[in-house]
């Protein structure tokens, strides 16, 4: 054999060995396999301990809107102000109340307050801004879309209308006397109140449990998207609220007067309530183990869905005469 011959044998012979063989090609793949496998709950963790921290701060936001809302007005803001009460017309929500105060003028600025929710011609007027979405009122880890039929957007920051009762207080509304019985609303034995309810204004002096052991705020998880789920809809009374009768994200069903369309997200079960006043709706979120929740000193935590029923209650009310629970 020439030396050239030999030359080019060897050449071949490195080109050859250079190659990957089939079974380490497929070893390479198992491996590269395996580390996605390992990293991949990692970057979830990471992705969500992201969207965890947004929604924190949106609702640092909101609490010191109700905040500064106090200050320049001497009382927190009306939960759902009603200006023909009986019938419910020309409602207006904490959410706008609190707009002023969390960069939201534009909207605020165009909401026509003559006209409200629910009075004869309000989509007309007031109905392109309800189908806004507004980024301070959504959680990153959540999908949240529009209501069905209407397309108002949906939002996932809600304020505690009640501690251990339906959302409306015994006796608020006078066209729906349930509201009084204390086997639909549990309220009506207790006597407890919540920071937020129907045409009714508190103050710090109301707060009697202290504004550091009561919460006014929680998470939501947003309605379905096109149906008649209103929950979480910024715009809207029996969308702005919550209550504390059961725990966060309590596999217990909401109760809604719509029963929350017809498909309710697995997530977040509901049933139909008795009447409109008897509903209640939990804190719900897409964390991991609890919900993120506001207190009316504007101090922000994480609730653990463990957490006693009753010591969330009582974090709930303005007036159970609890010490600190937690």
């Amino acid at each position: 054999m020439t030396i050239s011959n030999l030359r080019t044998e060897r050449k071949k012979f490195r080109l050859a060995r250079a190659a990957f063989t089939l079974v380490e090609l497929l070893v390479v793949i198992a491996i590269i396999g395996i580390l996605v496998a390992l990293l991949l709950p990692a970057v979830q963790a990471a992705r969500e301990a992201a969207r965890r921290s947004q929604c924190t701060n949106n609702l640092k936001q909101i609490g010191l809107a109700n905040q500064n809302f106090l200050s320049a007005k001497g009382h927190f803001p009306t939960g759902s102000q009603a200006d023909n009460e009986r019938d419910r017309k020309i409602v207006h929500q904490w959410t706008v109340y609190l707009m002023p105060y969390m960069e939201s003028n534009a909207i605020y600025e165009q909401y026509d307050w003559t006209v409200g929710d629910r009075v004869t011609n309000f989509a007309a007027i007031n109905g392109p801004l309800f189908k806004q979405k507004i980024e301070s009122f959504l959680c990153p880890s959540d999908s949240a879309g529009f209501v069905g039929n209407w397309g108002w957007a949906h939002s996932n920051y809600v304020g505690c209308f009640a501690a251990d009762g339906s959302w409306v207080e015994p006796g608020n509304w006078e066209k729906d006397p349930l509201t009084s019985n204390t086997f639909y609303n549990p309220a009506a034995a207790s006597g407890t109140l919540a920071l937020f309810n129907f045409n009714l204004t508190r103050k710090p002096r109301h707060v009697t449990d202290g504004l550091s052991n009561t919460y006014a705020f929680s998470e939501v998880i947003a309605g379905t998207d096109g149906e008649l789920d209103f929950r979480g809809t910024w715009s809207v009374d029996h969308g702005v609220a919550y209550t504390h009768r059961i725990g966060p994200n309590s596999t217990e069903p909401d109760l809604d007067a719509h029963a929350c369309g017809i498909t309710p997200r697995p997530e977040a079960p509901c049933k139909r309530s008795p009447t409109f006043g008897t509903a209640y709706w939990a804190a719900r979120s897409h964390h991991p183990g609890g919900v993120t929740a506001a207190r009316v000193d504007g101090s922000v935590h994480f609730v653990s869905d463990s957490i006693a029923t009753r010591v969330w209650q009582g974090l709930g009310s303005i007036n159970g005469g609890e010490v600190s629970l937690d």
